[in-house]
């Protein structure tokens, strides 16, 4: 079997994740992955600032657009990853990880799909432009996003998409860890989650290279 890694989230601008071409992997262990100056992204580290955020009534869903002085882009919660957008506020200025997506819903082309969300100091914000001058050189012009495809225009359309859950995929990984190896029954006996979101979110972790599956037991990737 080939050994597999987990991607590294990239520091990088937001301008640079617009020059690259996004590329949907169909492959079981590989995540989706977008090409710049020949790296392969899957995973950002972005310090921006929030300059807009949405929010459904129900609560199962939020977005924050976010301005790191290159370009904007879009972060998206569902379900319990809502948890990690809530009591961020328009203003503040955010470490975030996540996953890159490609939008088929708004048009917006990319997104990041929170997955780490902290609000942090101003100082640390001049600290990461430093370090991206550094590795990368100033942005060559702002990237200047006219418009975003306005969210409550695409309520119907969110509410079909499939829900990751982050508590969920974090509760079958600690479960995973803790017998070493496990199969689907005792999953589903010990997390008491419905049987669909469990196939769901094994398939996930299956694709973003954090589990495997050797005859019918869930296996961590290390």
């Amino acid at each position: 079997m080939a050994n597999f890694e987990r991607q590294p989230a990239q520091k990088t601008w937001i301008s640079n994740l617009y020059s690259g071409t996004f590329v949907k992997s169909d492959e079981e262990f590989k995540p989706s992955y977008l090409i710049v100056n020949g790296k392969n992204i899957s995973r950002v580290n972005l310090v921006a600032t929030v300059i807009d955020k949405y929010e459904k009534e129900d609560g199962n869903y939020v977005s924050l657009i976010i301005d790191d002085g290159s370009a904007q882009i879009r972060v998206k919660g569902w379900g319990d990853d809502c948890k990690l957008l809530k009591d961020i506020k328009k203003g503040d200025i955010i470490l975030l990880i996540g996953k890159i997506r490609e939008d088929n819903i708004s048009k917006d082309g990319i997104y990041v799909g929170a997955e780490i969300v902290k609000k942090i100091n101003p100082n640390f914000e001049v600290l990461r432009r430093l370090e991206l001058i550094k590795d990368y050189g100033k942005p060559s012009g702002y990237i200047k996003k006219q418009f975003f495809a306005k969210e409550d225009y695409l309520i119907e359309d969110v509410e079909e998409i499939k829900i990751s859950s982050s508590s969920l995929r974090n509760n079958i990984l600690n479960s995973i860890e803790k017998g070493n190896d496990i199969d689907f029954g005792s999953l589903l006996k010990d997390l008491n989650c419905p049987e669909s979101d469990l196939s769901y979110e094994l398939n996930e972790l299956i694709k973003d290279g954090e589990i495997f599956e050797v005859k019918g037991k869930y296996k961590l990737l290390r």
